[in-house]
C-alpha cells in the first residue's frame, strides 16, 4: 500500500488476536537510508511509557489501523537498537526543514510518502514560500539535524497544485 506518514499519526494498534495496544505517537524513519523503520506507540493504561514496534513485526496496515504479529512485538524502546539510535539523533522528518544544497531552508515537509511493502520512502511533501512541491526521495542528499538537504535538480521542480500535492 502507498500511504502519506502523516496518516499514521494516532493511529491505533492491534494484535492479531484483535488487543488494542495503543495509538502511534510517533513515526520514526531512518536518517541513513530513505525508509520507514518503526513507529513509537503511547500508552494504552497497560505501560505508562512509550513503547517501539518494528516494522518487521507489522503483519498488514489498514487505513483505520496497524495489525503486529503479536503483542510481544511490543517492546521497550532501548530493544531495538535501530529506532533507539534514530531517536537520539533527533531529527525530525515531519514538519521538519527542506533544505537546498547550500542549507538554505525551502520549506517545511508536509508529508512524506512511504510504500508499506518495502518501507521504502518514495517522495516529500514540500510546503514552502513557492508554493507546494513534490521531491522524490532520490534527490535527497542529507540527512541531518537542521533538515532534510535535497539536490539542487529538486529545487527546479515546478510548483505543484493543491490537489496534485494530495496524489
Amino acid at each position: 500500500m502507498i500511504i502519506e506518514a502523516g496518516h499514521f499519526k494516532n493511529l491505533p494498534v492491534f494484535s492479531q488476536e484483535g488487543k488494542h495496544l495503543g495509538n502511534i505517537s510517533q513515526i520514526i524513519f531512518s536518517s541513513e537510508e530513505p525508509k520507514l523503520i518503526g513507529f513509537l506507540i503511547g500508552s494504552n493504561g497497560f505501560f505508562k511509557n512509550q513503547m517501539a514496534i518494528s516494522v518487521a513485526d507489522i503483519v498488514a496496515y489498514f487505513r483505520r489501523m496497524i495489525i503486529l504479529r503479536s503483542e510481544e512485538s511490543l517492546v521497550e524502546i532501548d530493544e531495538i537498537i535501530r529506532i533507539k539510535a534514530e531517536i537520539l539523533k533527533n531529527i525530525k522528518f515531519l514538519d521538519g526543514n527542506a533544505l537546498d544544497s547550500k542549507n538554505n531552508k525551502i520549506g517545511i515537509i508536509e508529508d512524506i510518502l512511504i510504500d508499506t511493502d518495502s518501507g521504502l520512502v518514495l517522495k516529500y511533501y514540500i510546503s514552502g514560500y513557492s508554493g507546494k512541491r513534490i521531491f522524490p526521495s532520490e534527490k535527497v542528499l542529507e540527512i541531518t539535524k537542521a533538515g532534510i538537504v535535497f539536490s539542487d535538480e529538486s529545487e527546479k521542480m515546478g510548483v505543484v497544485s493543491e490537489e496534485m500535492a494530495m496524489i
